[in-house]
This record gives C-alpha cells, structure tokens and sequence, in this order.
C-alpha cells in the first residue's frame, strides 16, 4: 500500500488520505502552488480591494437569503440587534467552512479569487480558516481600518491576512456574467445599508 506524509506533523498516512489522523489537519489534493497561474512566466496577481469587496457582496447575499429562510422557521420578535448579532456569526461560520473546505468562498470562487497560505501557496488549514474569519471583523471595524495599508503592501495583504499569514490570489479574469452578477451584489448591500440607516 502506497503512502503519502502529512505536511503539518510529518507523520506516514495511507495515500490519498483526506485527514491526518494524527493531527487532524485537512489534506488538500491540491498541492502548493497548483492553483496559481499554469504559465510559470506570468506573474502572481494579488487581489486588490475592489475585486475582494465583490466578492465579499456576493457572500453576504447569499447569507442574507440563507438567513431569511432561515428565520422563516422563527418567531419574528427579535430586536434589531439580534438580526445584525445573527448575520455577524453566520457570517464567521460561512468563511470558515468554505475556506476551510476549498480556501475560497462562493463570491470568490465566482471573481476567480483564492485564499492561500502565504508560505507555501498551499490550501489553509482549519485553523487559518478559523483565525482569518474572526479576525476579519476586527479589520472591519473603524470604517474598515484593517484594509486600510492594503494598497501600500507588495502582496495586498490586509490585517487579517498579515495574521493568520494569507494571500488572496487572482487565478484568472473574471467572466462578464460574474462581474454582472457582483455588480448586482453591490448594488444590493449599498441598498440594505441605505435602508439600515434611514
């Protein structure tokens, strides 16, 4: 029987495993680097802020929609506070799960966009996920002062990428039916900011 080792621990697995047993890390299939541009000529584009605020619109959409069916199933009598409570977590949960799972979420899958580890270009760990995701609402605090040096930095990495040690990559260009569908996104959450605050 072939085996393979676990990059987090080092310890011998059977091949083709999905989880070390020892550590209990995720075992991408992908390897370092794989989801970077194929032309070893081209250059790594990182994602600036606009693109990843796109992509970020298309996630908190759909967990909007997710949301409301969810509270369908609900009494309707929760203060105001709790719905933005309810979004916040739901919100930390979704990031986690996809990044973990496919270090990419539905948004940025759809802008071709890739949340890799900055070392070695490999998939995150559980444990990057985790700490990127909360950390990410600290960077949005104070009108968003954790995004604020991203412009200056050569890897446009934002607080929470400098800590949980992340790159957000740029695999491909978008398709004209993603930037229509992030527009719409947009345009959607600028509403819902609009009517919060009337």
């Amino acid at each position: 029987m072939t085996s393979m080792f676990c990059k987090y621990c080092g310890k011998e697995l059977p091949d083709n495993s999905k989880f070390c047993r020892f550590c209990g890390n995720k075992l991408s299939k992908n390897q370092p680097g794989e989801d970077l541009p194929k032309n070893k000529n081209e250059a790594i584009t990182y994602a600036g802020f606009w693109i990843r605020l796109a992509a970020y619109c298309v996630d908190y959409s759909i967990l909007f929609f997710l949301a409301i069916v969810v509270l369908m199933f609900f009494e309707n009598n929760w203060p105001d506070e709790a719905y933005g409570l309810f979004l916040t977590a739901g919100f930390i949960l979704y990031s986690i799960f996809f990044l973990s799972t496919w270090s990419k979420t539905p948004g940025k899958s759809l802008l071709n966009l890739i949340v890799l580890n900055k070392k070695d270009r490999s998939h995150l760990s559980g444990g990057q996920a985790l700490k990127r995701s909360l950390l990410q609402i600290i960077s949005t605090l104070f009108f968003g002062i954790g995004y604020w040096n991203m412009g200056k930095d050569e890897e446009k990495q934002t607080f929470h990428d400098k800590k949980a040690d992340t790159v957000v990559v740029q695999t491909d260009k978008p398709s004209t039916l993603a930037y229509i569908v992030a527009t719409i996104s947009v345009l959607f959450v600028v509403g819902l900011m609009i009517y919060g605050y009337s």
